[in-house]
């Protein structure tokens, strides 16, 4: 007994660090306040003379504060956060857009159907003019590359 009193710090660390990875692989947001828990109970267990039911106490009672007062503003967050996936990304490829200025291997832009501006590189190395009608064959970290579909 003696020795799980001494090594009580590593035995909180070992409880936060599994539930972590238990939130990482369910990511519902059930263990991470469990796991913020595990972590004031660590903290408070370097306090010289706290027994462990007082650990445990502070253990439950972050938990549950947490869990009430954090809880519901994570979930609104989350949800409302717009993330742009993979999908959202290439939702260009194949579509139509117009160079707005002229296009080169290392320069240019082109406008969407929505509006939008985009950086625009030629895929092929030709050099479309402005104005010109371009299909986008594929994105490269927001880049668009294209090649012209209509001359003007």
């Amino acid at each position: 007994m003696e020795f799980f009193l001494i090594h009580l710090p590593w035995f909180w660390l070992g409880i936060s660090i599994i539930l972590i990875i238990v939130e990482v692989i369910t990511t519902k947001l059930s263990a991470v306040w469990f796991a913020a828990g595990a972590v004031a109970a660590l903290f408070s267990s370097m306090i010289p003379g706290l027994t462990i039911m007082w650990q445990i106490i502070i253990f439950l009672a972050a938990t549950f504060l947490l869990w009430m007062t954090v809880r519901k503003a994570a979930i609104n967050m989350i949800k409302n956060h717009k993330y742009r996936d993979s999908a959202e990304k290439n939702s260009l490829i194949m579509q139509d857009v117009t160079a707005v200025t002229e296009i080169t291997e290392t320069n240019g832009e082109a406008k969407d159907c929505n509006g939008a501006i985009h950086q625009a590189r030629s895929d092929d190395g030709t050099t479309i003019p402005e104005g010109s009608v371009c299909t986008v064959t594929s994105e490269d970290r927001g880049i668009l590359k294209v090649f012209a579909t209509r001359n003007i």
